[in-house]
């Protein structure tokens, strides 16, 4: 073993050309082993690593379907998470299309849900249908729901010709429903169209105990998050959750947008959008420490008045300093930096914590400060009346190259439809009852 050994650092030591760049080969090669290590874990397994720093449903959602697309080839998935009695559309993915439908696609409540998969939510069992035709078995006897009209519904609702479809529930530890996830059209290594099989339904199966107990945990979180929110809410009425929610909806799509101009890979894509929307639902969260007559006045601020409300940055980066992932620090620069301009202006409300410029500011800082301003003109204020879409971007695109970074609007306009979709998704429900 040690000749072995011995041998091995030999053939490194001669092919590094030398003692100095030995290091070098050895992290080279370890490297390498590395990267051949990550690129063959199962789709199962890449999953459960790169969700586990996940915070929000929307942000699990997007890697559940990528990763059942990659588990179990197929030319659609579709996720359905619930609404009060029924479902509602959550995402989709074509194989053979680039584009996406979104989280917020549905935000007029308008698109199809599949009335099969509103049966797996009902009795919270699997359906397996290689022939669409035999689906009677699912309905009850007393369903208005005409059997026939299935295959066209489904075909509407992913715009292919629907031959064969996989649905699973995906369920806590107490039976309750997280999510509905729909597979169309099962394809082989020829690409034909084909069944599911028993060992993809076993494969699926097995996924989605994983996924359950990350939407769990992005629950789990959501629930936390949305209590510290509420309790800055109290304070001033205009950080409500709704706010949080559309800024950081707003803020990941921004990101989506120029994270594909630049070809980052998907898969960094979807980890870093969901920081950077976190990030954003909790940016103004340091307004707790500020007095709650300086925040609910109506009137403009005095300059005592405004320097005490600029704290809130320093506060917000404050209450996040003691974590030491890389969540952690992106919700910090968002805090301590949101009200940063890109011409050097702004504030960090800490006279000891100097003003960055341009891209010295933190990418995702400049991004919410962006969705910030946004939100804020559109919304109802207890100082003024909301402002239209177009005036509202009218607005900020004047404020390029001063107040903000340019290559962040230009994400922003290029996602509009999504930004209108997100502010009909998240409508504010202002707190009853406010403290000073």
């Amino acid at each position: 073993m040690h000749f072995r050994h011995s041998t091995l650092m030999k053939k490194l030591f001669d092919a590094s050309g030398g003692k100095k760049d030995l290091m070098a080969t050895l992290q080279k090669n370890l490297k390498g082993a590395h990267m051949t290590f990550s690129s063959q874990l199962c789709p199962h397994c890449r999953f459960s690593r790169d969700v586990s720093g996940f915070g929000h449903v929307a942000s699990i959602i997007e890697e559940v379907i990528s990763t059942a697309l990659d588990l179990v080839p197929a030319e659609a998935c579709l996720a359905y998470l619930p609404d009060g009695g029924g479902l509602r559309f959550a995402g989709l993915r074509r194989t053979e299309r680039p584009d996406r439908l979104h989280y917020y696609a549905d935000a007029d409540g308008a698109r199809h849900v599949c009335p099969l998969a509103e049966w797996t939510a009902k009795h919270r069992e699997i359906v397996n249908l290689s022939d669409l035709a035999d689906v009677a078995r699912y309905y009850d006897s007393d369903s208005a729901y005409h059997v026939t009209d299935l295959v066209p519904d489904l075909n509407r609702a992913t715009d292919l010709k629907a031959s064969s479809t996989l649905i699973l529930p995906l369920r806590d530890t107490e039976n309750e429903l997280l999510a509905i996830i729909q597979m169309v059209n099962r394809t082989n290594t020829y690409g034909e169209t084909a069944y599911f099989s028993g060992e993809d339904q076993n494969s699926m199966e097995s996924f989605a105990a994983a996924a359950s107990q990350a939407i769990s945990g992005a629950q789990f979180m959501r629930s936390v998050m949305s209590g510290l929110i509420e309790s800055v809410a109290l304070r001033d009425p205009a950080e409500t959750n709704t706010h949080a929610d559309r800024v950081g909806a707003i803020s990941a799509e921004i990101y989506h947008h120029m994270a594909e101009e630049r070809g980052i890979k998907p898969q960094i894509v979807r980890k870093h959008k969901d920081q950077i929307r976190i990030a954003a639902m909790l940016h103004d969260v340091g307004k707790i420490g500020i007095p709650g007559h300086i925040l609910q006045k109506p009137g403009r601020l005095t300059p005592e008045e405004r320097a005490v409300m600029e704290h809130h940055c320093a506060v917000g980066a404050k209450i996040f300093s003691c974590g030491r992932r890389e969540m952690d620090k992106t919700v910090r620069d968002v805090a301590l930096y949101h009200h940063q301009r890109w011409d050097g202006r702004g504030y960090t409300g800490d006279e000891h914590i100097p003003n960055l410029r341009g891209e010295g500011i933190p990418l995702a800082a400049r991004i919410v400060a962006v969705a910030d301003v946004y939100d804020a003109l559109v919304s109802r204020r207890c100082y003024k009346e909301p402002w239209e879409h177009d005036a509202a971007v009218a607005a900020i695109r004047v404020e390029v190259g001063t107040h903000f970074d340019p290559e962040v609007v230009a994400a922003f306009s290029s996602g509009e439809n999504i930004i209108k979709a997100i502010q009909k998704f998240y409508v504010d429900q202002l707190p009853s009852g406010l403290v000073d």
